[in-house]
């Protein structure tokens, strides 16, 4: 799967995407950031950025967009011809971030597999239960637990309904799942950094414009 995110301008969330396996991510926030970097390093280049992300677009710099991980801290991150660059954290505290980082060459962890995005970043989205989530994709209830457990891969009949149900494209959960199957990474002796550790060099909130959303496909209507 070719890399779609480029560089980073903050060495600690470098840090946390390269190394933060799951085991050394404590919280939900470390969990969701995470997520969020997977997602946007598999997001094919011609695809727009989901919709229900509400990335806002950053005043003055074209093509950059912050969107939320939690209530006090945004990810912000430039996105020119389907590639990340300058990926970095904004919130209240303020310091200089540090130099610019060109993306790791391979990760000390395996990228977040497809169930666990879909739980935590797309379905909260759809406003439907997991029960009728697994209706909309033809699948059992077991079976979409299987999915979050990653006992199930998001590839075939799945990854259409995926795509149906969440305005994407198949080719975007295939290379997520294939980025969690087969990205190379290695044991890392270093302890992955939590972000409760960096926001010490976290930017001060930009001024942002809501008006500027980014199109997405319309999701299937839930039904009862």
């Amino acid at each position: 799967m070719a890399e779609m995110i480029a560089s980073f301008s903050h060495a600690g969330l470098w840090s946390l995407y390269a190394t933060g396996r799951a085991a050394t991510l404590q919280t939900e926030e470390d969990r969701r950031c995470v997520a969020i970097l997977d997602l946007l390093a598999a997001l094919p280049p011609d695809e727009a950025l989901p919709d229900w992300l509400n990335p806002a677009c950053v005043l003055g710099e074209a093509e950059h967009y912050c969107v939320t991980v939690s209530n006090g801290l945004r990810l912000a991150f430039s996105r020119q011809d389907g590639q990340v660059s300058q990926v970095r954290l904004i919130s209240s505290a303020f310091e200089r971030p540090g130099m610019t980082r060109v993306a790791p060459d391979y990760l000390e962890r395996r990228p977040t597999q497809p169930g666990a995005i879909f739980r935590m970043l797309f379905l909260p989205a759809t406003g439907l239960s997991p029960a009728h989530a697994a209706r909309h994709l033809g699948v059992s209830h077991s079976s979409l637990n299987k999915f979050f457990g990653g006992d199930r891969r998001a590839v075939g009949d799945l990854a259409l309904s995926l795509a149906e149900l969440t305005g994407t494209s198949t080719v975007f959960w295939t290379r997520l799942q294939n980025a969690h199957d087969i990205t190379p990474h290695r044991r890392s002796v270093v302890r992955g950094v939590p972000l409760s550790a960096i926001q010490t060099s976290i930017e001060a909130p930009p001024s942002l414009r809501r008006g500027r959303r980014i199109p997405a496909r319309v999701p299937m209507a839930a039904t009862a």
